[in-house]
């Protein structure tokens, strides 16, 4: 099974700093997508368009 994994790998913190965690589980051959799911949707959908 394909997996996609969806995740920027990181939150800002109220202070504007970047707060990285790394992902905990991706298996080889995952795809890890280093978006928020609000970016990679939207970046899909226009890819989509395209075709």
């Amino acid at each position: 099974m394909k997996v996609f994994l969806v995740d920027p790998e990181g939150f800002p913190r109220p202070d504007g700093s970047w707060f990285a965690y790394p992902l905990e589980a991706p298996q080889s051959g995952d795809v890890v997508v280093r978006q928020t799911a609000a970016a990679a949707v939207s970046e899909l959908e226009r890819l989509l368009n395209l075709a």
